[in-house]
């Protein structure tokens, strides 16, 4: 419920940002946080999206084994 959060819906023209002077104020002071906060640590010690959600890193089909990885030892000598 929205009026339980204090929250007003106000619908304006999507392709007119400039009508949207406060969330655009606000979205512009969320991206330069996200700016300051992305240069303090770098983007490699971060989890992607998939590991976030699932908890492990995603599988691709160049992340799969090759047959040569796997090769039995018998049949190389056989």
């Amino acid at each position: 419920d929205n009026a339980a959060i204090n929250v007003h819906v106000k619908h304006s023209s999507p392709f007119m940002p400039q009508s949207n002077g406060r969330p655009e104020r606000m979205n512009s002071v969320v991206l330069e946080a996200l700016r300051i906060y992305t240069t303090q640590y770098p983007r490699a010690d971060w989890d992607s999206p998939f590991e976030v959600m699932f908890g492990k890193p995603i599988r691709t089909q160049l992340s799969l084994p090759s047959p040569d990885d796997h090769q039995d030892e018998h049949a190389v000598h056989f």
